[in-house]
């Protein structure tokens, strides 16, 4: 719980001084089953906190998976060698799911 102690005090002063859209989004997926369920409960506690701070929850996976799905691609076709870190392709459609998200809360907002 210390860990999370200075992320709340910087959302309270940024809350008390600003007004700020605040996003926490989830990573790409993974091919392999046994990674994407541990992924799977970081994606849960990432709701949780989420939904405790009052921030909105980027499903970034889930726009990955449709991104994959829409082209014909896996997973390692967007990733280095090394799985957990996305290539330039990969990041795109990581900034993708981000944008489409802040563009549906400018909507949302009536910005």
């Amino acid at each position: 719980m210390t860990r999370l102690l200075p992320l709340f005090l910087y959302l309270w002063l940024a809350r008390a001084r600003f007004s700020p859209a605040i996003f926490l989004a989830t990573s790409h997926a993974f091919d392999d089953p046994c990674d994407m369920d541990a992924v799977y409960i970081f994606y849960r506690s990432l709701k949780i906190v989420a939904s405790d701070l009052d921030c909105q929850l980027v499903p970034v996976h889930y726009h990955w998976a449709g991104y994959l799905e829409e082209h014909g691609l896996r997973s390692k076709d967007l990733v280095l060698r090394d799985p957990r870190y996305p290539n330039g392709k990969g990041h795109r459609v990581i900034a993708e799911a981000v944008m489409k998200e802040l563009g549906r809360q400018q909507c949302l907002s009536g910005f």
